[in-house]
């Protein structure tokens, strides 16, 4: 990070950077059968939806301890960490329907 940067610019890129991979998971989601996502391993899904909820952490702290207010930003890196980790779990578990219900809902908030 550049520390000369405003740090609600700093705010808006780690959220861009959660919906980035948010878009990431949907792709994969579209691209692969679930048995073909539950053999990638590098990182799996639930590594990277392990990395999008302490992003979306980091964010939550930083609105908290009064460096940016926007709430909404953290929120919606939260939700869709959230959306992540259910679409990795089912993945794991190979749950289509749990798959395309967390893919649908992450989805939806995803586009704006």
């Amino acid at each position: 990070m550049n520390f000369a940067k405003d740090p609600k610019d700093e705010v808006v890129e780690l959220h861009y950077l959660v919906i980035r991979v948010a878009n990431f998971f949907l792709g994969q989601v579209s691209d692969y059968t679930i048995t073909e996502l539950s053999e990638h391993n590098k990182p799996t899904y639930d590594k990277v939806a392990i990395d999008a909820r302490v992003i979306a952490g980091a964010l939550r702290a930083i609105a908290e301890n009064g460096v940016y207010s926007e709430d909404r930003l953290a929120e919606n890196a939260q939700q869709a960490a959230l959306y992540m980790e259910m679409m990795a779990i089912a993945i794991r578990k190979k749950q289509q329907e749990e798959l395309d219900r967390a893919a649908s809902d992450l989805k939806k908030m995803c586009q704006f």
